[in-house]
């Protein structure tokens, strides 16, 4: 039994604290059951507080995890289409070339369509290039993998990390030169067994990410001091 005011031992049937002088409120643990009171003195500094009541922020709010946290955000980049652009651009010196050299021989027929050979090579190539950059999108949690594809109507599927099996990269000659390429990801979900992200920007980093994450929710153990994923 301790005084409530300066924590000092007392015996069982006091009524006074013997140090303080505090009346030691015996009835008050028969009229309030719950209260609690804690030996420890009663300064500013050293009052614990109880803990309040857990609230639920971020991810959870939405049926998610309370420790998720996104990790990355991308989409298709335009350098990932480098080899079609230069041979649409090759396309465009040949036009006109070929336009200028009708227009001097008096060949206007001629110099009129590589004209609209031209235009339609830069309309078509600049097609390709907004409906690659803007019908995919991409996010990456540490525990989910979000797509998103279509570019009038959106397409949304997600692929928990714990399911990934496998994670690969592919890259060309060009590839390589821009830092780009496409991530493969494998997985034993019945609905994205495999899961391509095309155009990725330093598509090694990401696919370490992915492998990382992955195992550390398949094994959560936490890493011994020393030891490095590879």
């Amino acid at each position: 039994m301790f005084c409530p005011h300066c924590a000092v031992t007392l015996v069982e049937e006091a009524r006074y604290c013997h140090h303080c002088g505090t009346r030691v409120a015996r009835e008050r643990h028969d009229a309030e059951p719950d209260a609690v009171f804690h030996p420890y003195p009663a300064d500013e500094g050293d009052r614990v507080e109880p803990p309040a009541a857990a609230t639920t922020l971020g991810p959870a709010a939405a049926g998610g995890d309370a420790d998720e946290h996104e990790l990355w955000e991308g989409g298709f980049t335009p350098r990932a289409m480098f080899a079609s652009v230069a041979a649409a651009l090759g396309i465009v010196a040949f036009c006109l070339v070929a336009s200028v050299l009708a227009l001097v021989r008096g060949s206007y027929g001629a110099f009129w369509a590589f004209l609209v050979v031209l235009a339609l090579a830069v309309l078509v190539e600049l097609s390709r290039i907004v409906k690659r950059c803007a019908s995919v999108h991409y996010r990456l949690s540490n525990r989910r993998l979000f797509l998103e594809t279509g570019c009038f109507s959106r397409h949304k599927e997600q692929l928990e990390l714990a399911r990934v099996d496998d994670v690969r990269v592919r890259q060309n000659l060009f590839d390589r030169f821009f830092d780009v390429g496409s991530v493969e990801v494998l997985s034993h979900d019945r609905r994205l067994r495999r899961v391509v992200l095309e155009g990725i920007s330093a598509p090694d980093q990401l696919a370490e990410a992915i492998r990382l994450h992955a195992r550390r929710l398949r094994d959560p153990r936490p890493l011994q001091p020393g030891v490095r994923i590879a």
